[in-house]
């Protein structure tokens, strides 16, 4: 079946010091069938999003080579890198959500396609000093993240979100994986 994201977005706030339950319902019935996961609430509300300046610069690569990973395998498709200054603050923790887009506007009703942490600095590009990366593509043996089609302009919407639910404003890049020069 592939990765799947599903975003869950309570209907009220939830209450300091708790613990909750995910669970699934199956169709036609009442009660639930299957609990998920479970996570805890803070001592302190959180109502404020995470402090970030956005994507400030991108580099995408064709594909990355045999050995760029730890297990040694490398993608085919093109990779991007979002870069930015300032990686977002915030009292707890926090990841980014991704959506992309090769025929216009993204609908952030739609869940996500990736969920992100910061990378670490890539060894491959080089990084600003101080500044986080968030890589989408055929990521080798870590697999495709995020729809990076070659030979497009892709439309790339960033937000950072924390653990409670409060998201930045979104940062939109457009990126070309259409191959650069002439062919051979």
């Amino acid at each position: 079946m592939g990765r799947v994201t599903i975003e869950l977005a309570p209907k009220q706030p939830l209450a300091a010091s708790t613990r909750y339950e995910v669970v699934l319902v199956e169709k036609d019935k009442k009660r639930p069938t299957k609990v998920v996961g479970t996570f805890g609430t803070g001592a302190a509300l959180d109502d404020e999003a995470p402090s970030w300046k956005g994507v400030t610069s991108t580099a995408v690569v064709a594909g990355l080579p045999p050995g760029s990973f730890s297990l040694g395998c490398g993608g085919s498709g093109p990779v991007a890198y979002l870069f930015m200054k300032q990686t977002p603050v915030d009292a707890g923790p926090f990841v980014f959500l991704v959506w992309t887009s090769t025929g216009g506007a993204i609908d952030e009703t739609l869940p996500a396609q990736a969920v992100l942490p910061v990378d670490s600095v890539s060894a491959i590009t080089p990084v600003p000093k101080n500044a986080g990366t968030v890589s989408i593509g055929d990521l080798g043996c870590s697999g495709n993240v995020a729809d990076l089609p070659a030979g497009k302009a892709v439309r790339v919407r960033v937000r950072a979100v924390d653990a409670a639910g409060n998201k930045t404003a979104p940062s939109e890049v457009v990126l070309d994986t259409r191959p650069k020069g002439k062919g051979p």
